[in-house]
């Protein structure tokens, strides 16, 4: 599933809508993976999603309760606007709905989805976007590494290759804090993207292209500068003709004079033998 730009998004066109309007109330993205975003007068007094703990409940007067909640606005945020709704259900208004933590923390609309797009910019550089695999992976011969103890928690719960996002739902960190503890492991050697299949590019088979001779035609009347047409080289292993040496000369059959001439000398030769 790919991470999309919350700006981009449905919801975050609804919550433009409800800055302008001023309106108070829920905003419930429907969905298997979806939550409410509570607002007063248009600004977001806190936002909860399905797979994320809530809030602790602190005492009113306790100086961290804002940035606890806005922290808790933002990583709603994360998880609703930076993930594909894939039941491509609409968003529903409830007006009048309030959350328990009243207007402790109202943050504008704009300044959210500033915050959200701030985020996912700082992932990219991290180099672990909230939907990307990880896994881990064995070290080097004679490296080591230590370990924290925010990472080692994340190291027992990689059992498998699995999204940042969905190792966030499972350890119960942040997301912002899970992807920054999962590119320090990057870093370290411990944890890496699950390798993929590489694609080989066939490259198509050449086919020898016949060279075609170029026919030199001379001008009309000018034949004779032409070059001479030479004889073609013999090619070497061809067996269609022997090679003679220059000295060789064919041998022909005997002269019928030549044949009486050696038959008369043989019978000389016989009757002298006969005289001894």
């Amino acid at each position: 599933m790919a991470t999309v730009r919350p700006m981009e998004h449905p919801v975050a066109d609804v919550l433009r809508v409800l800055a302008i309007s001023r309106s108070s109330g829920a905003l419930e993205v429907r969905g298997a993976r979806g939550g409410t975003f509570f607002l007063y007068e248009g600004d977001i007094t806190y936002a909860e999603a399905l797979d994320l703990p809530p809030a602790k409940v602190f005492d009113a007067d306790d100086p961290q309760l804002p940035s606890t909640l806005q922290s808790a606005i933002v990583e709603a945020g994360l998880a609703l606007l930076a993930e594909e709704n894939v039941d491509g259900e609409r968003p529903l208004f409830r007006p009048g709905r309030r959350h328990w933590s009243g207007r402790l923390c109202r943050l504008r609309v704009d300044a959210f989805l500033s915050e959200i797009t701030q985020r996912l910019a700082r992932f990219t550089e991290l180099g672990v976007e909230p939907d990307d695999q990880v896994q881990l992976c064995r070290l080097a011969p004679g490296r080591m590494a230590v370990l924290s103890r925010r990472q080692w928690a994340l190291a027992a719960e990689l059992g498998g290759a699995q999204t940042a996002r969905a190792l966030a739902r499972r350890s119960g960190s942040p997301l912002s804090v899970t992807i920054e503890t999962v590119a320090s492991m990057v870093v370290a050697g411990v944890v890496q993207r699950p390798p993929t299949a590489r694609q080989v590019s066939v490259q198509p088979a050449r086919v020898a292209t016949p060279v075609r001779k170029a026919v030199v035609r001379a001008p009309v009347g000018r034949e004779s500068e032409l070059p001479e047409a030479r004889l073609p080289h013999r090619v070497r292993g061809a067996t269609s003709r022997t090679a003679q040496g220059p000295e060789y000369r064919p041998r022909l059959p005997p002269h019928e004079d030549e044949a009486a001439q050696g038959r008369a000398l043989a019978l000389r030769l016989l009757e002298g033998l006969r005289k001894l």
